[in-house]
């Protein structure tokens, strides 16, 4: 079983994700259609809506904590996948929506969602 991260480490993982939530935020409006958004957006471009498990593990959520599941969906929760990092990944996206909850970035407001 791994240990929790410290506060420390987790306010550095939060501002590598947040960095790289806004590059893929920005650089999907170009050609976001509404569907089939690798960080789980929903709603018009301009005022969307990301799903917090879909960006968490396509900006590589899990490599940074060091939690990896045993499967191929690569889900820090769900069947047959450990809960290791739980809590580190619940502090860490709170961290990231706390702080950044419906601002406006370069393409649009980001909104959170579970």
């Amino acid at each position: 079983m791994r240990e929790n991260l410290t506060e420390v480490q987790q306010r550095e993982i939060a501002e590598i994700l947040w960095a790289r939530l806004v590059e893929a935020f920005n650089g999907e409006a170009e050609t976001y259609s509404g569907t089939g958004s690798k960080i789980g957006s929903i709603g018009p471009v301009e005022y969307r809506e990301v799903c917090r498990p879909d960006w968490w593990r396509e900006l590589g959520g899990e490599e940074l904590i060091g939690s990896f599941s045993t499967t191929n969906d690569r889900q820090i929760f769900g069947p047959s996948v450990s809960m290791d990092g739980f809590d580190d990944y619940w502090t860490i996206t709170h961290l990231i929506e706390d702080a950044h909850y419906g601002e406006e970035l370069a393409t649009g407001r980001i909104w959170f969602g579970s």
